[in-house]
Parts: C-alpha cells; sequence; structure tokens
C-alpha cells in the first residue's frame, strides 16, 4: 500500500495525467417535497451557479418549470466524470442568495431551522434577521423646465 502511495505521488509530482476520465456525465438534482428528482443527461455547456435553467419536462413532476443552479459537484470514478447539477427552485436572487450565505456563515440560520420553513417563510426570516425592510423605491430627481422663448 505504501508502494502504490509513493507512485502516487511520484506521479503527480511528475505532472504525468493520474486520472484519466473521457465519459462526462451530468445529473440535475431537483428539490421535490419528498425526495429528490435526478435528471440524468449529457450537456454540451455545464450551467454555472446562478444560471436560470428552464426545465418544460419538469412541470407534471413537481409543478415547477423554472430553476436555477444552487450549486456544483464533481465526482470521478472509473474512468467516468458525473457532473452534479444542484437546482433551486425559482430564479435567481443574488441579494437573497448574499443573506442566506451570510446567514449560515454566521451561524443564525441553523441546518434543522432551515428545513422547517418554505422558501417565503425563509426570506421573512432573512429579511427580519438582518433588519431589511421593504421600501419604496426613491423617485428620481426631476430637472425643472426651462421656459421656452417665443419668437
Amino acid at each position: 500500500m505504501e508502494s502504490l502511495y509513493q507512485a502516487f505521488l511520484n506521479a503527480l509530482a511528475a505532472e504525468e495525467v493520474v486520472i484519466s476520465c473521457p465519459l462526462v456525465a451530468h445529473c440535475f438534482i431537483i428539490p421535490g417535497q419528498h425526495q429528490n428528482q435526478l435528471v440524468w443527461c449529457q450537456l454540451v455547456r455545464v450551467p454555472q451557479v446562478g444560471e436560470n435553467i428552464e426545465l418544460d419536462f419538469l412541470w407534471a413532476l413537481t409543478g415547477r418549470d423554472s430553476y436555477f443552479v444552487e450549486s456544483i459537484s464533481s465526482e470521478y470514478r472509473e474512468g467516468k466524470t458525473t457532473v452534479y447539477l444542484q437546482l433551486a427552485a425559482g430564479r435567481y436572487d443574488p441579494y437573497y442568495q448574499l443573506l442566506l450565505a451570510r446567514a449560515r456563515f454566521e451561524k443564525k440560520l441553523t441546518h434543522s431551522l432551515e428545513r422547517q420553513l418554505d422558501e417565503e417563510q425563509l426570506r421573512a426570516w432573512l429579511l427580519t434577521a438582518y433588519g431589511v425592510t421593504k421600501a419604496s423605491p426613491p423617485v428620481p430627481d426631476v430637472p425643472a423646465r426651462r421656459a421656452r422663448k417665443h419668437s
């Protein structure tokens, strides 16, 4: 076992190809009420975190067709790469995602509390936790009209 480990480290140091995974599969992980739905596919381009995804065929299964990529992870095993794309329902809202990340980082939002709240409740909790109020947008200043000269 030790000699295999040393051979692996030597290959890494020599910048040799150590892992080769020519086959690639993609898996959308779609949150469900009772369990996640997995949709296996092959994509030409991998969507990025925050990118909106329209999956019309899921309407019958989940009642939604609009999602965004929440996170991406990859697994390399036996010559195959599997890219997992965790989706979240709705449209990507960077401000909401920032508040959510902040609450998790500051440990204000526990895993159990997050699981108990639905999306609307979670949004309301985040806005309350960070003292955000829904103010009306500011009215822009409109320059005064100049009087026209009559000739």
